[in-house]
């Protein structure tokens, strides 16, 4: 099992949580930054910011390595850097001449949150790297989402990917290779595991010939146990259909990331109307294919079903439709062949997945308590 750690959903959590045992520190209290004596228009965090934040942090990977114990074989921790979807759709808006619009523009963040941010890449997650054998990556121009999406399509292995993003439950499978979600609580009751709707099945499983078998052939039954293990506990094991998560984002849009519909009059019963269509008109397996691909009859489909249910004939309008099916499918499928080639050659060169590092499990044990 392979562990992937969304790292700015990791320390937005994590930070989320010692600020508010900050604030309720005496010492501390809400201000937990000063500025830096050195540069008198910089900030540095409080030294007992540092200390209950390495403290946090550390233990809380910690209890999300706890449940995989041995079984871990890397743990990846990915991080976002400046993303090139808001250059592109930028330069769609400009091109189409629809207005204004910002990519994930309605987030916002402490202005000071950068301090911890910093604190935890430029000295504790060192320290978890070189010790433990953690790969660290973050490129120029892309987002973690993509260095996930990059890493479930190359390394052809079992895989965890921890976050708080739902959006990347398009990336969970359950066929040969098992890819899960794990998530942390937030606000809600449960911590929740996402996996596909036939995670579990098998079908028409072959008998082994212990003298002659094909190890791919065997289903790790590492991840069931896992899985089992947790919802045992504080754990809600959810199911999800990648394609129908995929489908309806690039037809209703994502309001968490400020994307819109492709049509205002869009709405969720027509996104229905049209997703029955394209599952009675073809193998619903292939779907996921046909819009990595860019299938132009696929494509074609889904707009002639689109304007036939918006009761759309003006040419114009409809070539609209089309631009929007096509800009919310760059912006919300997690897929390599959607990246530009400048993002998907710096990922290649800085995510080497033939010589990642064996994470050392017991040695973090020894040293950490959680």
């Amino acid at each position: 099992m392979n562990l992937i750690i969304d790292g700015n959903a990791f320390l937005n959590v994590a930070v989320s949580i010692v600020k508010n045992i900050l604030a309720n520190d005496k010492r501390i209290g809400e201000k937990y930054y000063v500025s830096d004596l050195l540069n008198d228009d910089k900030f540095i965090l409080k030294q007992g910011s540092k200390d209950s934040f390495k403290s946090f942090s550390t233990n809380y990977f910690g209890s999300i390595l706890a449940p995989f114990k041995e079984n871990i074989q890397s743990v990846f921790f990915v991080f976002d850097s400046k993303s090139w979807r808001k250059k592109y759709i930028k330069e769609h808006f400009e091109t189409h001449g629809e207005g204004d619009f910002s990519y994930k523009g309605q987030r916002k963040y402490d202005d000071k949150i950068y301090l911890f941010f910093e604190y935890f890449q430029t000295e504790i997650l060192n320290i978890i790297s070189d010790e433990y054998g953690v790969v660290v990556n973050r490129v120029p121009g892309a987002e973690g989402d993509d260095l996930i999406a990059y890493i479930c399509e190359n390394l052809k292995e079992d895989i965890c990917i921890w976050s708080v993003d739902k959006d990347l439950t398009q990336l969970l499978e359950s066929n040969k290779r098992k890819v899960i979600l794990i998530m942390p609580k937030q606000m809600t009751k449960y911590k929740k595991i996402y996996t596909t709707e036939d995670f579990g099945k098998v079908e028409n499983s072959p008998e082994v010939n212990l003298f002659d078998f094909d190890i791919e052939a065997i289903d790790n039954s590492a991840v069931t146990n896992i899985i089992n293990d947790l919802t045992q506990k504080d754990y809600q094991h959810l199911t999800v259909d990648p394609t129908l998560d995929i489908l309806t984002k690039c037809l209703a849009g994502d309001s968490s990331d400020n994307i819109p519909r492709v049509h205002p009059k869009m709405t969720a019963s027509k996104v229905s109307r049209v997703i029955d269509h394209i599952k009675e008109s073809y193998n619903w397996q292939d779907v996921i294919s046909l819009i990595d691909s860019g299938d132009s009859g696929f494509f074609n489909s889904i707009r002639e079903v689109s304007c036939d249910t918006l009761k759309i004939k003006d040419p114009g309008e409809s070539k609209t439709l089309e631009n929007n099916i096509q800009r919310n499918k760059t912006l919300v499928r997690l897929n390599t062949k959607l990246f530009p080639t400048e993002v998907l050659e710096s990922i290649k060169a800085s995510v080497d997945l033939t010589a990642r590092r064996k994470f050392n499990y017991y040695k973090f044990k020894k040293n950490y308590r959680y």
